[in-house]
């Protein structure tokens, strides 16, 4: 199996409109992934506060949830999209780390599928002139064995030990680009597509129609999404109709208040 994996959890330092757009966001990629990553699973990685009042509702809608533990250091509750590389061993043969805000596109499934075919160890994205971290916590991905195998790390809490503190903002990144990249760098494909650069290969398996899907967001990777084309989007390809399941969080699916 191959999984593009989440974490969400409530930092003190997210305020509830910024909590609540990450919660919203992880809806629309559960329903993205089932239409771009059809033979994927979406794992989801969540605080015991956000399992106890979304758990329900991310797993209504297709997740895979895991309650990963209680409020994690800032950085160390970002890289527990990590997990499923690690822990059960075997489980996955890739994993995908993706930021729950960010939704995904046909435009980056083009970009995944010439990775698989590829061979590689990891999957690097860039898609603005803002990336500049040659492995992003959130525009990854990764062979799990290689990656295991290259990198000496046996298990998630010992890659974890070796990156030390991961309490301020963007030590995720730093840490990957420290201790991870350089030992795999030979082996990563990397899409610079930054200047609306295409991707040649097609997504395996998916309806080339969804390219309409790239239309949703600004670029791969973006906070948040153009809110009326991902709702019209939805209308035409993932027509299922939610309201029920929506209107018991209408802090979350505003449209519903």
């Amino acid at each position: 199996m191959k999984a593009i994996a989440y974490s969400l959890f409530c930092h003190p330092s997210a305020r509830p409109f910024e909590w609540r757009a990450f919660v919203r966001g992880l809806c629309f990629n559960l329903r993205m992934n089932r239409l771009l990553y059809p033979e994927w699973v979406t794992a989801t990685f969540l605080d015991a506060q956000t399992a106890d009042r979304y758990g329900e509702l991310f797993a209504a809608l297709g997740a895979a949830v895991t309650v990963a533990g209680r409020a994690p250091a800032l950085c160390e509750g970002m890289l527990w999209r990590m997990i499923p590389i690690f822990e059960p061993r075997d489980r996955y043969s890739h994993v995908l780390c993706r930021d729950a805000d960010a939704i995904t596109t046909y435009r980056e499934a083009c970009a995944v599928s010439e990775w698989l075919a590829s061979g590689k160890t990891a999957h690097a994205l860039r898609d603005d002139p803002m990336h500049t971290v040659p492995l992003m916590g959130g525009m990854s991905g990764f062979d799990c064995r290689k990656l295991r195998e290259k990198t000496g790390f046996g298990s998630w809490p010992d890659m974890i030990a070796a990156f030390g503190d991961l309490s301020q903002r963007g030590s995720d990144q730093i840490a990957l680009s420290t201790h991870v990249y350089p030992r795999i760098q030979p082996d990563v494909l990397t899409h610079d597509l930054t200047g609306g650069r295409a991707v040649e290969t097609r997504a395996e398996g998916v309806d080339p129609r969804l390219w309409e899907s790239n239309l949703t967001c600004r670029h791969i990777g973006s906070a948040g999404v153009v809110e009326l084309e991902t709702i019209r989007f939805f209308e035409r390809f993932d027509p299922r109709n939610h309201d029920d399941l929506e209107k018991r969080h209408p802090e979350i699916f505003y449209w519903h208040a």
